[in-house]
Parts: C-alpha cells; sequence; structure tokens
C-alpha cells in the first residue's frame, strides 16, 4: 500500500528545450483548417471519401478540434444540434456523446437512453439492446465513462474483467473467434489505459503495447493511415521512448496531403490530428549515427599485451586510438564507412585490416597479434620500489655498446626502447636506491622484458638474482593458483600460490627465458634481462583463457549523460537475457554466434539496439551507455531512498520530485509501480490526494515543481532486487510524461513477532486424567522460510514441573498469523488451581514477545447440607408462612 505527501517549490530559473521539428505544426495547422471546412450547414463534418457514418465523423472531428483549441463555439453549438438530432440507438453513438459532454458541458449533454438493456449476462456489452456483447464497443464504451461526469450506474469491475478476458494468448484482441486485430486491440488498450488509474491494468496494457509495436510493417506504421493513427492513439500515450514508433510516425506525417487531410476523409483526418497533438511537444529524438570498434593487441610470440600501441583509423573520419596498460583499445562514435585500420607498436611489424561500420553496430576486432620487426632488438619494462612495489618514474636507464641510448621512465614507471642487435652495457640510477648495472646481448628479432624492482640505500643489496610476479585471468582479473613459472635451459621453475604470487630465486645473470602457464589458458613467453644483485618484478601477468567457440558478453550499463550505473536494465542478446546489478555491471556467457543483436531496456531510457561483430571468440568487454527519455516537459527527478536495503515488514521511504519545466501549466497524475525480481508487476497504487469527488490530478504551474514522499511496505515479499518504476501521466490525455526508476533491495528477513504456548483444554476437574494438546501461535514477520526448535514445559500449582517437551516449527513466509500443533500429553491432574505453561527456551529465531498459557483445574469438593423449617409444626387446616432456610458449604477434598 502506498502513501504520499506533497510539498510545493517553484524554481527561480526558467529552462529552453528543443521541441519537435516545425513540420508538425504545420500538419497541424493545416489539418485544424481543413477540418473545420468539412462542417456542413446542419452542423455534422463529412467528406467524400469517409470511411465511417457522418455521426461518427462528426464525433471525432468535434473532440479533435475541442483538443487542440480550436473547437469554437458556434461550430461546437452547431455540432451539438446535428448529433441531438439524429437517434442514439448504438452504443459507439451513445459513448460518443459521454465524451463530448465531458470535453464541453455547455453545448453537448448526456445522452437520455437507458442502457440497461445493453448489458449481456458475461458483462460485456452489445451494439444494440439484446445484442451478445462485442469487445470493440464494450471497449468504447469503457473508454467513455471516465469521460463523463455522469456516469450511469455501470459495474466497471464486471466490464474490465470482461475484456480482460477477451485478450488471446499473443496479447491482442479480436472479436470473438477472430484472430487478433490491430484496430481492435487500439481500442481495448486505449480503454484499458483510461482506467489505469483505478484498476491494475499496468501489465495488459503494456502486452497490448508490445503487440501492436511487433505488428508494424518493416517502414514503420500499420496497414494504411486509418489503423497507423488508430494504433499510434494506443501507443504514443503508453511507450516511454519515440524512437519505437518514430517510423509509423513520420509515415503518417509523410501521408498527409496538400490540402491538411488524410485520404481526405474527415474520421482519419481527426484521429491524426489528435495524435499531431499528443507528439507535438516531443523533445527531437535521437537516432544513433555511429557505431563502435574495439579489441587488443598482443605480441605474437609471447601472447603479452602491448600497451601503448597505436590503431590508425583511415576513412569516412580519420581517427588515432591508443591501446592501454593490458592492450585495450576501443571508440564509440565511429561514423558508418569502411575503414583502414592499421596497427602500430614500437619493434613490431605494422599490420592492417579493412572494416566497414554500419549505423548502430558494435564490432569487437578480438586480439590483434603483431610479429617482431627482424631487424632490431626491442626492450621494454617497469622500474618499481622493491618494498612497496609501487612503480618509479623519471628513472634514469643508460644503454651504451652497439648503441649509445638513454631513456627515462614514464608517470607509470614504464619505457620502452628500440635497440641495434650487439652487446649492450645497461646502467641504471636514480637518487636513494642502489644502482643496477649489467650487459644484454640484443639479438635482432628478439624482445627483452627488464622490470628491475630497485632497492633502497638503506637496505642490504641481495646477491641473489631473484624474479618475481602475479598471474591472474585475463578476463576475470582473479588469481591463477598453479601456474607453472620456468626458466627455459634451466632446472628453475616454481608454481604460483593461491593468490596468484611467484617468487623464483638462483637465476644467472644475462637473458633469462621466461615460460608462464597452466592449462586451459594460452601460455605466454618472453625474454627477460637478469642484472647482478638485481630484483626482476614481472608485475602482473595476464593469463588469456583459451577460445572454445563461444563469447561471454560483459560491462557496464551507464548514463550517458551523467556516468552513472544503471541496475536492473534488461540485457538481451543471442536469445539470452540478464538484468543489470546495482553497480550496473551484467554478464552474458555461452554465446555461440559470432554477429548477434543486443538490445538493452532500462526504465526512463531510450532502448538501446546494436549489431554486435565479434571477430574471436572469448570474453568480450562492453559499456553501454544509454540516454534518457525526454518525452516531454515534465520530469520526475531526485529520487532517493532512506536507506540501502530493507527487510521483511518494513517501509520503503521514498522523496522525489515532479518539474514542469515547460511553459504551459500541467495536470498530471503518478503512478508508481512495483516490480519483482523477475519482472513482475505485484503492486501499482497513484500518488494523489484523495477528494470526496475523487482522484485529484496534481497541478504544476509553468517551472514548478513538486516534491513527494511516498511509503511502500514490503510485507512478505521474497529477498531480491526490486524497482519502484514511477510513471507521470497527463490527466486529460493518459499520455506518458515521463518515468523514473530506483531499484530496492529486500535482504533475508527471519523474524517473528510473537509467540504463545497454549493447551487445548481450558478447564478441567481435580483428580481427572486427560490427553492435553498443547500449540505454538505465532505471528510472523519473515520472508523465508523459519525453522523453529522450542522447549516448553507444565507446572502444577505448587511450580513443580511435571512435563517438559521439546517441538519443532516449520513456518512459511505466507503464514502471516498461524498455530501449530506441538505435542500431546497424557495428564493427571491431582492437584486444583492454575497449571502453567511456560516456554523454556527458542533456538534459531528468537521471537520479540513471548507467551505461555495456563489451565485451571477446578477442585473436587464434599457438600454439606445444612437445612432449617420453620415453624417445625403447622397445625392442619391452618394457614400459615413456612419459612425452609438452606445452606450448602463445600469442602476441598485433599
Amino acid at each position: 500500500m502506498g502513501s504520499f505527501f506533497f510539498f510545493r517549490l517553484l524554481l527561480p530559473f526558467l529552462f529552453v528545450f528543443a521541441l519537435a521539428s516545425p513540420s508538425a505544426f504545420a500538419s497541424i495547422e493545416t489539418a485544424t483548417a481543413w477540418l473545420k471546412s468539412q462542417q456542413g450547414p446542419g452542423g455534422g463534418f463529412s467528406s467524400t471519401q469517409s470511411q465511417t457514418t457522418e455521426y461518427q465523423a462528426t464525433a471525432e472531428a468535434l473532440l479533435a478540434l475541442h483538443m487542440v483549441s480550436s473547437l469554437h463555439n458556434a461550430s461546437a453549438q452547431s455540432g451539438a444540434r446535428f448529433l441531438e438530432s439524429s437517434p442514439h440507438r448504438h452504443l459507439e453513438d451513445i459513448a460518443y456523446s459521454l465524451r463530448l459532454k465531458k470535453a464541453n458541458p455547455v453545448y453537448f449533454s448526456a445522452p437520455t437512453t437507458s442502457l440497461a438493456g445493453y448489458r449481456s449476462v458475461v458483462g460485456g456489452y452489445g451494439d444494440y439492446p439484446g445484442y451478445e456483447s462485442a469487445v470493440s464497443t464494450s471497449a468504447i464504451f469503457a473508454h467513455a465513462l471516465t469521460a463523463s461526469d455522469v456516469v450511469p450506474p455501470i459495474n466497471m469491475n464486471e466490464l474490465m474483467a470482461y475484456l480482460l478476458a477477451k485478450q488471446k494468448a499473443d496479447k491482442g484482441w479480436a472479436e470473438e473467434s477472430n484472430r487478433s486485430s490491430v484496430y481492435v486491440t487500439a481500442i481495448v488498450s486505449r480503454a484499458l489505459q483510461a482506467h489505469r488509474f483505478t484498476f491494475n491494468l499496468s501489465g495488459s496494457i503494456s502486452s497490448a503495447t508490445e503487440y501492436l509495436l511487433a505488428k508494424q510493417q518493416s517502414g514503420g506504421g500499420w496497414s494504411g493511415n486509418l489503423e497507423t493513427a488508430m494504433a499510434l492513439l494506443a501507443v504514443v500515450p503508453a511507450v516511454n521512448d519515440p524512437s519505437r514508433y518514430k517510423n509509423a510516425l513520420d509515415k503518417l506525417m509523410d501521408a498527409q496531403l496538400a490540402n491538411g487531410s488524410w485520404n481526405n476523409d474527415v474520421y482519419t483526418t481527426a484521429l491524426a490530428l489528435q495524435i499531431l497533438h499528443l507528439v507535438k511537444n516531443l523533445p527531437v529524438i535521437d537516432v544513433p549515427t555511429t557505431g563502435s570498434i574495439s579489441g587488443s593487441i598482443i605480441g605474437a610470440s609471447s601472447n603479452l599485451p602491448l600497451p601503448s600501441a597505436q590503431i590508425i583509423l583511415n576513412g569516412s573520419a580519420d581517427q588515432v586510438l591508443v591501446t592501454d596498460s593490458l592492450g585495450r583499445f576501443s571508440a564509440s562514435s565511429v561514423l558508418s564507412g569502411t575503414y583502414t585500420l592499421t596497427f602500430k607498436a614500437p619493434g613490431f611489424q605494422q599490420a592492417t585490416q579493412t572494416v566497414h561500420i554500419n549505423v548502430g553496430d558494435r564490432i569487437d576486432l578480438g586480439i590483434i597479434r603483431l610479429n617482431a620487426l627482424p631487424t632490431i632488438a626491442l626492450i621494454r619494462g617497469q622500474v618499481t620500489d622493491s618494498q612497496t612495489g609501487l612503480p618509479l618514474s623519471d628513472v634514469l636507464i643508460q644503454f651504451t655498446g652497439s648503441q649509445n641510448s638513454q631513456v627515462f621512465t614514464d608517470h607509470v614507471g614504464s619505457y620502452a626502447l628500440e635497440l641495434t642487435p650487439g652487446e649492450v652495457s645497461i646502467s641504471i640510477s636514480q637518487s636513494g636506491y642502489h644502482p643496477i648495472s649489467g650487459t644484454l646481448s640484443a639479438v635482432a628479432g628478439a624482445h627483452f622484458d627488464f622490470s628491475p624492482a630497485l632497492q633502497t640505500l638503506d637496505s642490504t643489496p641481495k646477491a641473489d638474482i631473484a624474479l618475481r610476479g602475479l598471474v591472474i585471468d585475463a578476463q576475470s582479473d582473479l588469481p591463477l593458483a598453479g601456474a607453472t613459472i620456468r626458466i627455459a635451459s634451466s632446472v628453475i621453475s616454481g608454481l604460483s600460490a593461491i593468490d596468484g604470487s611467484f617468487s623464483l630465486s638462483g637465476l644467472s645473470e644475462g637473458t633469462v627465458d621466461v615460460e608462464i602457464g597452466i592449462d586451459g589458458y594460452q601460455s605466454v613467453s618472453f625474454k627477460g634481462t637478469a642484472l647482478a644483485n638485481s630484483i626482476i618484478d614481472l608485475g602482473t601477468v595476464r593469463l588469456t583463457p583459451i577460445a572454445q567457440n563461444r563469447s561471454t558478453l560483459y560491462g557496464q550499463i551507464l548514463d550517458a549523460d551523467t556516468g552513472v550505473p544503471i541496475a536492473n536494465a534488461t540485457v538481451s542478446a543471442d536469445n539470452q537475457t540478464t538484468r543489470s546489478g546495482v553497480d550496473g555491471f551484467y554478464e552474458l556467457s555461452n554465446i555461440h554466434a559470432d554477429m548477434f543483436a543486443l538490445s538493452v531496456e532500462a526504465g526512463g531510457y531510450q532502448l538501446a539496439n546494436s549489431q554486435i561483430h565479434v571477430s574471436e571468440y572469448g570474453r568480450v568487454l562492453l559499456d553501454i551507455p544509454m540516454n534518457k527519455i525526454k518525452v516531454s516537459n515534465v520530469a520526475i527527478n531526485q529520487l532517493t531512498l532512506d536507506k540501502q536495503a530493507y527487510g521483511a515488514y518494513e517501509v520503503v521511504k521514498l522523496n522525489g520530485g515532479i518539474h514542469n519545466r515547460g511553459f504551459e501549466a500541467e495536470q498530471v497524475v503518478i503512478q508508481a509501480q512495483v516490480i519483482n525480481p523477475l519482472g513482475i508487476i505485484i503492486e501499482e497504487f497513484v500518488i494523489s490526494q484523495e477528494t470526496a469527488g475523487g482522484m485529484q490530478s496534481l497541478q504544476l504551474a509553468p517551472d514548478e515543481e513538486i516534491g513527494f514522499t511516498a511509503a511502500w511496505a514490503t510485507q512478505s515479499y521474497s529477498p531480491g532486487g526490486y524497482k519502484l518504476l514511477l510513471a507521470a501521466y497527463s490527466s486529460s490525455t493518459n499520455q506518458l510524461l515521463d518515468q523514473q526508476l530506483v531499484s530496492v533491495d529486500i535482504q533475508p528477513t527471519a523474524k517473528l513477532a510473537s509467540l504463545k504456548v497454549g493447551a487445548t483444554l481450558d478447564n478441567l476437574n481435580q483428580g481427572s486424567t486427560h490427553d492435553v494438546g498443547f500449540t505454538a501461535s505465532i505471528r510472523n514477520q519473515s520472508n523465508i522460510p523459519v525453522s523453529l526448535q522450542l522447549t516448553y514445559d507444565l507446572s502444577d500449582p505448587e511450580n513443580n514441573v511435571i512435563f517438559t517437551a521439546d517441538a519443532s516449527i516449520e513456518i512459511l513466509p505466507t503464514q502471516l498469523f498461524a498455530t501449530f500443533d506441538i505435542g500431546t500429553n497424557n495428564q493427571f491432574f491431582n492437584k486444583s488451581g492454575a497449571y502453567k505453561l511456560r516456554v523454556i527456551s527458542v533456538d534459531s529465531v528468537q521471537p520479540v514477545f513471548v507467551e505461555a498459557d495456563a489451565i485451571d483445574v477446578i477442585p473436587d469438593v464434599n457438600i454439606n447440607i445444612e437445612q432449617a423449617i420453620t415453624p417445625p409444626v403447622v397445625v392442619p387446616g391452618a394457614s400459615e408462612r413456612v419459612r425452609v432456610k438452606i445452606r450448602l458449604e463445600g469442602t476441598e477434598v485433599n
């Protein structure tokens, strides 16, 4: 159950938002002008191409003109006379009268026709009195009822139940045994949306919307302008992402004729005009114009990542990328087109590759392997402090011999230098550290890793040469225990410890060939350089799992503007679905396809669709930014919870605000939905103030913000991640204005509010023997099953324990109040008084309140009788009053 309180805050700032394209306003103006021109002298609206009755066309035209504030008094009065002159026999005509009465009560009156005969025994309504129920007619009638101030005596529960029962397996609606149709489904969906604040209809509305969207033609829209307009009237108010119906809307706008009409038909034009009014203030929809590309670069012989390698993109828009410390690269905004990619790294032969990127594509090139240059040697590494392991910057490394060069380490202690083959002397000096020097035989085509850990001057240099490092999984960053570290051409080897670390000693000065491997992973091998009295610190060595014809897609779902993680986003790819956690992370495993569609959906964000191309099976990192949806100038913001996690039967308090950033007043209703971890709506309620006249919408002045506090009880709902989805709707059109989501974590809770041990017998006679049953009554406040162990006893009136027993109780979360039989005992009650029950101990879950009952035993007594008669003698024939006195005295038998 939800409860809400409001406070108002008038913001002193004004904001300007981009509106939809001017063509939408031009369409409204020309459509309005054409529609007005079709009203005849008698007040009716008609045209040569009309597909409906003149009554339907007139009513829909009057409603459309009223919606766009272009229904002048004379036109309304003339239209009302025309409608009232026609007989109100068809229920759809009566429904139109009800809607027009609400729209303009001055000129339109409610129908006087009796409605009793239209209802059928199944709860729906027919076209005429005595007819069988029709789905579309029942829906049109239901849609009109909430639009009238004078509601006929209709059982809305029954009518809603009838419509919901008619929804087919494909989530569409049809007339009886026919196949589901877009037209009927749209009519029913509009009716349900009109009642969404009174009944729990969100699930049916959502499924109907998905049915309609799925029935769109390939280029957008449905079968013809009339069906497209009707479908959009149902879809636009219910969808939070305008991109999902943008193609249909564009197609409808393109179909407008030069005279402003659609098909020269009053009815279709009136529906289309209502659609344009609904979307006229939509912000411009962001359509993806770019794709993305990613991958990683390693050495072909060593399998080690190549940091600071360059990737040059030549094509539609030139771009240069640089790999990170793990050899990875990515570009998220690559214009569509064909690109030639050049991969370059010091000491390696460059490689090229051609790729074509389409809009929305996310291409993963996998691992790019570069071969060493055959004519030079490469030395690279990282210099660290031997005690802290921290990198040392600005360390001078000098090379003399076949090449005289020097290099300084960068801010992360790294360096790289190409060498001419031959004997090279190396010396390292850094203030505060022992110097290191030695020789290296630089071999053409060879790469050397020289990563010394310098020892401070206040320590004694180790005489021995040591090798150390850490082995981890390159994809999960978890340590790998049992990896083999071997020095080639020697007996020196070792295994990584449980934390992935390793340390080898006794190495010889000079070039050291190191091999590191473990089953299931690609091994790495490289040449190291060992100098006297030094420690070679390889740092973190990442081993890549051997691909097994499947990929794992993982990453984080993020707000594109703020970078804040998005929790509970639905991520789907290759027939698999998962949800992002509270930190926005997701993972999809066992993806066998190398090209597949990725879809991400989150409340309040545009649907993200991409085509994923995987060049090499493995673990693919893909962070997905999502754009917030702005469907209006009304925004729900600043949603915060009073704590991070909740137990069972706790109150979730949500603070937030709703802000009208526009220049016109808005009337809104906020609806809250509670969604369980399976994505099922389990509760929904309206954030509003109740009045005697019914639900009151919230009036928002231009640039006004209303704050609110909401309360929702977790009850016995199962532990897990829940969502509170808040949606703001226009009170006049039921159009979705904004939607925001907040995650609620419910923790496993085992709690008993009370426990009472009682007996099945209340009163007994002294000296009797009975089979006494014992019970435990609990008030449960848990959301997980509880196993309760308790010990209880029974004492006589003199507090002597005469019976002790143990009991086990299994309590389900659904058992809020429950009584359990916990044992029976054949007991002789030889004394009178209160036999008291007592709970000695309770294991596992300690109740907040514990109470025990008692058995009252009535004493066994002798009755002494004393009697007296006054007078003792009565004379025969005399009239005498005789007084009899009887005294009863009970004596307890010991």
